[in-house]
């Protein structure tokens, strides 16, 4: 049976509260997503409804405090209609802050959830916290949420986003706009391509989503990550407090 904390939300949190919570429980969340195009039945924010939605539920049964989305990322497809990517050494400096700002206040415990994929953001999210970790004896747990799930229910919008989004929040999913085969993409043109082998053409859907995807089989797996996460934060929180 899940054990369930108070989902401590940074922002609504009073310094009182806050300093409490912190207290009780030293992890951080820190949910990473991207604001990019995820075809016309998906919102562009999908990355980070996906993984803030899954953040909150790990804090169900961890405790801690979670902070608010955040949007900035690497590619990206970043000539993609409502899509932006930022550089490296942007994101590198904001993740390197941001740690040490958590460490200021009292977290021993960093999870960073990345919901945007591919090795130029996955690679970078590992390093910083590689870096980080490397000066400092907090621990930090730095992943895409489908990490150590065999097999990894990852993709680019298509069942496995889509069927997150239907569990987390059916009234953005627009399935009546989704149809197999070519999707025409609004294009901001070459000089913003990210991936040049992806972004010359329009989409091409090679499965039917509508019969792919469901709300349960988001949900189910959403209590799989969950459960996975928890148990990497417990086990972190166990070795700080031996000292390890």
């Amino acid at each position: 049976m899940v054990e369930h904390h108070k989902v401590n939300k940074w922002e609504e949190l009073t310094p009182s509260e806050f300093v409490a919570a912190v207290r009780e429980r030293p992890v951080a969340y820190v949910p990473l997503g991207l604001l990019e195009w995820h075809g016309e039945h998906l919102p562009l924010g999908t990355d980070m409804l996906k993984i803030y939605g899954i953040v909150l539920e790990v804090a169900k049964r961890t405790g801690g405090v979670v902070l608010p989305p955040t949007f900035y990322g690497r590619p990206g497809y970043g000539s993609f209609a409502g899509t932006m990517v930022f550089s490296e050494k942007l994101v590198y400096d904001l993740l390197t802050e941001l740690y040490g700002q958590l460490e200021k206040c009292g977290f021993k415990v960093i999870v960073v959830l990345t919901g945007h994929y591919g090795p130029i953001q996955v690679d970078l999210v590992k390093k910083t916290a590689a870096d980080y970790m490397a000066r400092s004896k907090i621990k930090i747990i730095a992943q895409p949420e489908y990490e150590g799930i065999d097999p990894p229910p990852a993709d680019h919008a298509g069942k496995w986003e889509t069927s997150f989004g239907m569990a987390l929040y059916p009234h953005l999913v627009h399935m009546e706009k989704f149809s197999p085969g070519v999707c025409p993409v609004h294009r901001y043109g070459d000089e913003w391509v990210s991936y040049p082998r992806d972004e010359q053409t329009d989409w091409v859907w090679r499965e039917d989503l509508r019969q792919t995807s469901s709300a349960a089989m988001g949900a189910e797996m959403i209590q799989r990550i969950a459960d996975r996460v928890a148990g990497l934060v417990s086990a972190a929180l166990a070795e700080v407090e031996a000292g390890v």
